[in-house]
């Protein structure tokens, strides 16, 4: 994928169109982690993420149903990221708090298993296409 960038570009626009790109690759509505520093105090915090995606139906009740997932419906269209919500677990508990609590083991292991795992959706030359064209 190659995003020319010229001097008047704004680069976060242009490194955003990445990730619009990308999020259509992966299962939706599936909360994805993220560790990270924060920036201010330092600490490692812990942000449970989901994507947002402008509905394929408009008489869905949510957005996680996939754009021509209706029986019948032919449309190949890909789903379109609107945007994404993340919440630090460390609104919820301390860091400290977490890791005593008696299921944080395995929950902490399932979460490191989640951020090493690239779960990839194929999509179809057509799909490729229409997200090219954006």
């Amino acid at each position: 994928v190659l995003f020319k960038v010229s001097d008047n570009d704004n680069l976060a626009d242009v490194m955003a169109k990445y990730y619009t790109l990308m999020s259509p690759m992966l299962e939706m509505c599936k909360v994805r982690f993220t560790e990270y520093e924060d920036v201010f105090t330092k600490q490692n915090l812990l942000a449970a993420c989901l994507a947002a995606y402008r509905k394929g139906d408009k008489s869905a009740a949510g957005t996680c149903e996939e754009p021509g997932s209706k029986a019948g419906n032919n449309d190949s269209s890909v789903p379109h990221l609107i945007g994404v919500a993340c919440m630090d677990m460390q609104l919820l508990a301390s860091s400290a708090q977490l890791q005593t609590h008696v299921g944080w083991d395995g929950y902490w292991q399932a979460v490191q298993a989640q951020m090493r795992a690239c779960p990839v959706r194929k999509l179809t030359e057509s799909q490729l296409q229409e997200l090219r064209a954006e």
